[in-house]
């Protein structure tokens, strides 16, 4: 909010309670630009009007705020990257008026931790600070194991056991 301090006026003869004050102008504080407000005071005499201006510059030097429901997130390994859903907001400017820009990679074909940082200005020039996530890529799908053959083998008893085999795949280690 903007709050007017006033003026100081003096009279040679009158006490400043008898003087007429005007001011001239307004101030939206909703709305950035230069508002001038004018203070004129005349005396009971007539003497006046003198006048002084003041300048009252609107401006947005907050910036905006992004977030994340949390900072990790997972992600199963050869699957596509999506970046996460966030609330990006702005004490002035609507969303469309608020560029969110990342950097960083995740490879998703090689498990690990990935961060990610994301940065949200506003029209006005002013940018968040960097909000990080991590984005972990995890292998969770369990290996698979057939046997070569059939799986009951009967044998005569002292007979020598020649193993058959078996093949093991996994989507990840090869």
């Amino acid at each position: 909010t903007y709050l007017d301090d006033g003026v100081d006026i003096n009279d040679n003869y009158y006490p400043d309670s008898a003087m007429t004050v005007t001011v001239k102008g307004s101030v939206n504080m909703m709305s950035l630009g230069t508002y001038f407000l004018t203070y004129c005071v005349t005396d009971p005499s007539n003497n006046g009007p003198v006048c002084v201006d003041r300048i009252v510059i609107v401006e947005d030097n907050t910036p905006p705020t992004i977030t994340f429901a949390t900072d990790t997130f997972v992600l199963d390994v050869f699957r596509p990257f999506i970046i996460p859903n966030y609330d990006v907001s702005d004490l002035y400017w609507p969303l469309e008026n608020i560029i969110v820009t990342h950097s960083g990679s995740v490879n998703t074909y090689v498990t690990g931790v990935y961060p990610i940082s994301f940065i949200a200005t506003d029209a006005s020039g002013n940018a968040s600070a960097p909000t990080t996530i991590y984005i972990k890529v995890v292998d969770r799908v369990d290996p698979g194991i057939s046997l070569k053959g059939s799986s009951l083998v009967t044998i005569e008893r002292w007979q020598p056991y020649v193993e058959q085999g078996y093949t093991a795949t996994d989507n990840y280690n090869k």
